[in-house]
């Protein structure tokens, strides 16, 4: 089809958002991109690298901002950070401080669990627009109803996705390949966000692992949530 926003996020077209990219330009994507969080210290209870978008080092060309585009070139995340990146669908644009709020400990050889009060945190505001947010929803949509993440459609109406595949080496024998997922059903606003290092062909056992771990939010009737 025609290589627009809307077909390029559903088939997930690196070449469109690199040309797109070359267009903005470095100065708007730059500044934009460290407003979503890119760069900034990122306080969690587990150690968390810090992102970065390019190396201190590397002279900025348009390759390098070609590669940005689709997550490649010299641009790093952690799973948690990404992950924090897709609370911004669920509330207006805002990007949720991520906490932890249960662990297991063991003492004197007794298993044990504890959840921590919950409390809601900013880490950055006001990162999407409105204007924006209406565009992208539908089409985030479609990435599971009819585009790269149609295997997990059936588990719940609900369900808006974005899968990514990072190719490592020079040789590209393996992939770091993403699935970003999350929910609006007002009974389980969720986000799941799963991420793989693993050999170039087997990039689709993200859509196993995120199968599990929605089954376990969602009941078998996929328009009713879970109790337990």
């Amino acid at each position: 089809g025609e290589p627009n926003l809307e077909n390029s996020l559903i088939y997930s077209d690196n070449i469109f958002f690199a040309w797109a990219n070359l267009q903005l330009g470095e100065e708007k994507f730059m500044t934009y991109m460290k407003r979503t969080g890119f760069g900034m210290e990122f306080d969690f209870e587990l150690p968390v690298s810090t992102s970065q978008l390019i190396n201190e080092d590397t002279q900025m060309n348009i390759k390098y901002l070609a590669d940005m585009a689709d997550g490649q070139g010299e641009m790093l995340i952690t799973p948690i950070q990404a992950a924090s990146m897709y609370t911004a669908f669920l509330n207006d644009g805002t990007i949720m401080k991520p906490k932890l709020i249960g662990e297991q400990k063991v003492e004197d050889g007794l298993e044990y669990n504890t959840v921590a009060e919950m409390t809601t945190e900013v880490f950055v505001e006001d990162v999407i627009d409105q204007e924006s947010l209406s565009i992208l929803q539908p089409i985030l949509k479609n990435v599971v109803e009819t585009g790269t993440a149609r295997s997990i459609r059936n588990i719940s109406d609900s369900l808006y996705a974005k899968t990514g595949t990072a190719e490592v080496g020079s040789q590209k024998e393996r992939v770091i390949s993403w699935l970003a997922v999350y929910s609006d059903d007002p009974e389980n606003t969720k986000v799941v966000l799963v991420m793989v290092d693993v050999p170039s062909e087997g990039g689709s056992v993200k859509f196993s692992v995120a199968q599990e771990l929605l089954k376990n939010i969602f009941a078998d009737d996929k328009s009713t949530p879970q109790t337990d």
